[in-house]
């Protein structure tokens, strides 16, 4: 059975073979078929991509096992060379616990990498800081550093939930349907560069899609993934649709039309460069802008210094970044709690701002002091989904 065919099954028992470098991960490969170069109208991902959708498959690998999970290789596949075992295995080493041993030959394996010096840089490699930082891996970093390591190092995908699984479907049902306002009053985005003021309409005369068109978007985009049993499934596809209905019935006097869907930014906050994608950015009548961003967690009324911080990160940027510092100022920066129809508003002060800049500084700087290999579960947070996931 393959990887791809055993998605959605589980057995008490799985052995994972052929667990060596060039057969798990595979070694990188081109396209089936050469397009012509006046064909290709995209730049298609390159570098690491290869290896971060192997990576994913070995996991759907090993979360079938119920019981047992066996990972086997051999030195001798019948070529002239000795095979290594796999860089996936080598990256389990910190996530064994009690009851669980290594083979003698990936304890070796693991000692050589570790006292040959011409092996380090591999793991060098496997443990460097990226050059660009996102939000997300900062607040990663202040909750768990376990986390971070985890998730953005060595890059493990972790189980999903019910409620990531709803709150990212109507964050996508959102998001098409305003790209379709956009549509059909003639505004278009094709980079962060052509930003434009949005149309000057009334309220009666922006056109938006119908109901029954909005319906649609949202059964496309439907995850259905991640629940825990049919019931429960139907049960948050109904409760979307009635969030939806709010929220159509809500804004029938009060459209806008976006300047900017997933708009992205790339600034400087000291020496670091971070970026970003902005969910939705809305001119509002006096030509102010409202950044908009979809949340799926828990609903909050009132925000503390670190619930703010997103939000502070993308008043930066458009107030910085001329794109959108040419269309107008910020005056709304706002969480829309996608599961709970709320929103939840205010407007960073710039004693905020500087002592957001500060703290994303002395993150950052905390970071680049830490060697992650050292970094183990004792060393988390014991409370985050990386954290009870792996317990």
């Amino acid at each position: 059975m393959t990887v791809h065919g055993s998605k959605g099954l589980e057995f008490p028992y799985v052995f994972v073979v052929n667990c060596v470098e060039e057969r798990f991960p595979t070694r990188r490969k081109g396209g089936d078929i050469d397009l012509p170069d006046e064909l290709v109208k995209e730049v298609l991902p390159e570098g690491d991509y290869h290896y971060q959708e192997e990576r994913r498959l070995f996991y759907v690998a090993m979360t079938r096992a119920k019981k047992q999970l066996f990972l086997t290789s051999a030195e001798d596949y019948g070529g002239a060379r000795k095979k290594k075992v796999s860089r996936f295995v080598a990256e389990l080493g910190d996530t064994l616990v009690a009851g669980q041993f290594p083979i003698s030959d990936f304890q070796s394996f693991r000692a050589e990498q570790i006292t040959h010096n011409d092996e380090q840089p591999n793991f060098d490699r496997l443990y460097s800081l990226p050059k660009t930082f996102s939000f997300s891996q900062i607040r990663a970093f202040q909750v768990c550093p376990y986390q971070y390591k985890i998730s953005y190092i060595l890059k493990i995908p972790m189980k999903g939930s019910p409620y990531f699984s709803f709150g990212n479907t109507i964050h996508l049902t959102m998001q098409r349907f305003y790209e379709r306002v956009q549509q059909l009053n003639s505004v278009t985005q094709g980079s962060l560069f052509d930003l434009g003021s949005a149309p000057e309409k009334k309220d009666g005369d922006i056109r938006v899609p119908s109901y029954e068109e909005l319906e649609a978007l949202y059964e496309g985009a439907w995850i259905g993934d991640w629940y825990q049993d049919e019931r429960q499934r139907i049960g948050y596809h109904e409760k979307g649709k009635d969030l939806l209905k709010t929220f159509y019935k809500k804004n029938q006097k009060h459209w806008t039309v976006p300047v900017a869907l997933e708009g992205g930014f790339r600034i400087k906050i000291g020496s670091y460069v971070i970026t970003g994608k902005i969910d939705r950015v809305d001119q509002l009548s006096d030509g102010s802008l409202s950044i908009i961003d979809y949340k799926t967690g828990a609903s909050k009324e009132k925000l503390d210094t670190e619930d703010k911080q997103q939000l502070l990160l993308y008043q930066k940027a458009t107030t910085e970044l001329p794109q959108y510092r040419n269309i107008g100022p910020v005056s709304n920066l706002t969480y829309y709690y996608v599961a709970d129809d709320m929103e939840t508003s205010f407007l960073g002060t710039q004693k905020e701002l500087e002592k957001f800049e500060d703290t994303v500084m002395k993150t950052l700087d905390e970071m680049h002091t830490i060697d992650f290999r050292n970094i183990t579960r004792e060393d988390g947070c014991g409370r985050c989904d990386v954290c009870t996931s792996l317990l």
